[in-house]
């Protein structure tokens, strides 16, 4: 859900309020989650920039791995500093 809201920020696919919105409501649904019992344990895997590029060099050569590689991958690298920033909540109006 968190993946999907940033792409839909970055890509400005939703406006300012929508994003707050769906924003809320992952905390809500988590906070449920929670109250409810569930151990919920969340992940934030962040690869250099170097890093990543290596690894797409490396897909892109391998045969077994091609498949996992896309053009808009490709082109999401360009938006790396603004799918951080969005990660981040930088420029949201709800701070």
């Amino acid at each position: 859900m968190v993946r999907s809201l940033l792409v839909e920020r970055v890509e400005g696919l939703i406006d300012k309020e929508t994003a707050k919105r769906s924003g809320q409501e992952i905390v809500e649904f988590e906070r449920l989650l929670v109250d409810n019992d569930v151990t919920l344990v969340k992940f934030w895997l962040h690869l250099s920039d170097e890093q990543q590029l290596k690894r797409f060099k490396t897909a892109r050569e391998r045969s077994l791995k091609q498949w996992k590689l896309t053009p808009e991958d490709w082109r999401n690298r360009e938006s790396v500093a603004a799918y951080l920033d969005a990660a981040q909540g930088h420029g949201r109006d709800d701070r």
